[in-house]
């Protein structure tokens, strides 16, 4: 009867240290996952195509940053914007997509901007864009952003 009490304490105890409630968990090692968001290649021309890797699952939106401080909203869920803007494909799809191409002379997007209402060409200037990726850019209540940086030349490539 004691040693039935004590094995069943000991059992209890060992439930109870942290060293054994850590070994249960099952959270994968940072390390050994793929990056968020990478861009390649990390220099662009008029006509070349931007390559977007991303882990799967990852955020529905996804906008690019223009040198001037423009946000071109691409993917992002989208509300009557009326005719002429609309996201490049629908958020949960695209949160199945590990790899997207954008062609810089002709990939549009929404501008964030009062009174640009349609999709216009994001790649228009030379300088550098950074492209966001994450589950709601809208706000700033601390929801993970990432981003990868490219410059882009507004000539062709020679």
């Amino acid at each position: 009867m004691k040693s039935t009490i004590l094995l069943a304490l000991t059992l209890w105890l060992g439930l109870l240290l942290p060293g054994n409630i850590e070994a249960q968990s099952k959270t994968p090692r940072s390390n050994s996952r793929k990056p968020k968001l990478t861009c390649s290649p990390s220099k662009l021309f008029r006509g070349d195509t931007l390559s977007l890797d991303m882990a799967v699952p990852h955020g529905g939106d996804l906008a690019v940053r223009a040198p001037d401080g423009t946000d071109f909203f691409v993917v992002y869920q989208a509300h009557d914007e009326g005719p002429g803007a609309a996201p490049l494909m629908d958020p949960d799809k695209f949160m199945k997509v590990g790899q997207l191409e954008l062609i810089t002379d002709k990939t549009k997007a929404r501008p964030w901007v009062y009174g640009r209402d349609k999709n216009e060409l994001i790649f228009t200037r030379s300088g550098w864009y950074s492209v966001r990726l994450s589950e709601n850019l809208q706000t700033d209540d601390g929801t993970p952003v990432y981003q990868c940086k490219v410059y882009y030349n507004h000539k062709p490539r020679r």
